[in-house]
């Protein structure tokens, strides 16, 4: 199952905006609001109610967001059972710094990281 497009609704409900959702998982804004409208005339009902500004989540939105959430979260751990079945240890990594270490020291870092897990 292709569940890309259940990711990109998640993002797109927690960032409110189709153009930061779509650079953040490889769409362009009108490939991220086709997805969408896709995903609306499959489920039969408005997914975003989109102003200037931002889109917001509707009603039947906010009431399926948890169940792909849970699908989301579910296919994690799929994916990673099927990886250590296969030997290999599979997760992700979140990095936060101030910019001066992420500048400076971080690119080495990640890249001796990428070495030794790739």
């Amino acid at each position: 199952m292709d569940i890309s497009k259940y990711a990109l609704f998640a993002d797109v409900a927690d960032t409110g905006n189709f153009t930061k959702s779509g650079k953040r998982m490889g769409y362009t804004q009108p490939g991220v609001s086709h997805i969408l409208k896709a995903m609306e005339s499959e489920f039969g009902f408005p997914l975003f109610v989109r102003t200037k500004q931002d889109v917001v989540p509707t009603h039947n939105a906010e009431a399926i967001l948890p169940l792909v959430r849970q699908l989301l979260a579910v296919n994690e751990q799929l994916e990673q059972t099927v990886s250590s079945l296969n030997g290999l240890t599979k997760g992700h990594l979140t990095i936060a710094s101030f910019a001066s270490i992420g500048r400076s020291w971080l690119p080495t870092v990640i890249h001796t990281y990428q070495q030794k897990f790739p």
